[in-house]
């Protein structure tokens, strides 16, 4: 690729990212907004239920707290999650500006990237490919479904809908990703040194060390001396960490149609959560929770405060209209072109793979004389 073609590619990502972070300012700063000011408040603080929790790959569908807690404050304390969260992806790797920046001059994102500039990349990307295999699915007969069917089950109320899609970012990546085997590679490796070595950190330092795994894989590979994303890119995924990120996967995407989960999905969803899956638990080794966390946000929180934003400002609003349209249209385009770089540059590295070595026979006079 040509300094020129980068150069341009580098300046439409940063333009994407910046209005992709935009609107994920916008849509954070208008959740409060829909909780005060509209019927939602009124709703969710009429409502009490015990959030289902989970660990090792295994989400509770049925009640595990004993203590029912206020639909308002499970939801007013997951915004306060995501808020924290944001603050994280800004600070990492070096800060936002920076890494933008950087995005300009290098045209793609790499290993070492912020993650609030990786992030809508990423998640453009993937909402493309999950919405292409959800209707070669459905064109092939193996529908997603929905996520209710009157019929056959009750639907939620708004108010308990859009509490569950708060609630399900930090629950399901608590359940699948955190609380694991994911999360614990390192503090296993490290024990298994110990064994074969007699030599490790003490039994304080360790369990710091689990606590560290678990919210972020990549910072305890830092403080122990592997390899890590940042530095060594995919090298830096150990073959174990591979092996969890599979069974995360399936985990994540059997657990969509579960056996009395109260949802109608079909077995397509099975197929694109668990795409979905391999994705937010590359990211948690690659970056940590903070970052799996708000890369399922966008898929659930993101796009509910979206629709409901728009109906409730009003539907002749202008202002509604333009924030829609910009921030969906923005992500098709960024999402492609994300894509587009993807292919380009993997087929790069397929072709220097691959690609025949040019060897030039040696004159005569330069061989080695023997004796």
């Amino acid at each position: 690729m040509s300094s020129t073609s980068r150069a341009v590619l580098g300046w439409m990502s940063t333009i994407g990212v910046f209005v992709a972070v935009l609107s994920y300012i916008l849509v954070t700063a208008t959740a409060p907004t829909l909780i005060t000011a509209t019927q939602l408040g009124n709703d969710l603080s009429s409502f009490s239920g015990q959030p289902p929790l989970g660990a090792f790959f295994i989400y509770a569908r049925l009640p595990v707290i004993a203590v029912s807690i206020n639909l308002l404050a499970v939801t007013y304390f997951c915004i306060l999650v995501f808020g924290a969260c944001f603050v994280a992806a800004f600070r990492s790797r070096g800060g936002f500006l920076l890494s933008l920046k950087r995005l300009t001059k290098v045209g793609r994102i790499t290993s070492s990237s912020n993650w609030l500039v990786a992030m809508p990349l990423v998640s453009s990307a993937l909402l493309i490919v999950v919405v292409l295999v959800t209707e070669l699915l459905s064109v092939a007969g193996v529908p997603s479904g929905t996520l209710c069917n009157p019929k056959i089950n009750p639907c939620p109320t708004p108010a308990q809908l859009f509490a569950g899609l708060a609630y399900a970012p930090i629950g399901e990546e608590l359940a699948f990703r955190i609380i694991t085997p994911l999360g614990l590679v390192i503090p296993l490796r490290v024990l298994w040194r110990r064994l074969v070595t007699r030599q490790g950190p003490s039994k304080s330092k360790f369990l710091s060390l689990v606590g560290l795994s678990l919210l972020s894989p990549e910072r305890a590979k830092a403080k122990t001396g592997y390899p890590t994303f940042t530095l060594n890119g995919w090298r830096g995924v150990h073959w174990l960490e591979w092996i969890f990120i599979a069974v995360s996967s399936i985990s994540f995407g059997l657990a969509h149609v579960e056996p009395g989960g109260g949802t109608n999905w079909g077995q397509g969803k099975v197929v694109t959560a668990g795409i979905s899956g391999i994705a937010l638990a590359i990211v948690f080794v690659a970056y940590g929770a903070y970052a799996a966390v708000l890369l399922h946000w966008f898929f659930d929180f993101y796009f509910e405060v979206l629709a409901l934003g728009f109906p409730v400002s009003g539907s002749g609003s202008l202002f509604a209209l333009l924030v829609n349209v910009i921030s969906l249209g923005g992500l098709l385009v960024i999402g492609t072109l994300s894509i587009t770089v993807g292919i380009i540059w993997f087929a790069k590295r397929i072709r220097d793979r691959v690609g025949p070595t040019a060897y030039k026979i040696p004159e005569p006079g330069t061989l080695p004389v023997q004796a």
